[in-house]
């Protein structure tokens, strides 16, 4: 449903930060981001799979999905456990 949305507003190039794809939910989600752009003939800019759910994993996995240097509008990447930090909080 996000990727839908991403290319209704227009977005091309998109990449994706998967959860870890050996998880069923993860590849799942992965599946159904590759499908979605398939049907708009569209494919992925990038993809990183990242190996954890905390914090480090997810700074890791966008560090080495910027390394690639791909042009992109978009990225999509699942809120996972742990994953992201509130800054509000910090």
């Amino acid at each position: 449903m996000a990727t839908q949305h991403l290319i209704g507003l227009g977005h091309r190039a998109s990449l994706e930060i998967s959860g870890p794809l050996t998880w069923h939910e993860a590849l799942s989600r992965h599946e159904s981001y590759v499908a979605t752009l398939n049907r708009s003939n569209l494919s992925p800019a990038a993809i990183v799979e990242r190996h954890g759910l905390d914090a480090p994993h997810g700074y890791d996995a966008a560090y080495r999905l910027l390394d690639q240097g791909e042009e992109f509008s978009a990225v999509l990447s699942p809120r996972l456990p742990g994953a992201w930090c509130d800054p509000c909080t910090e």
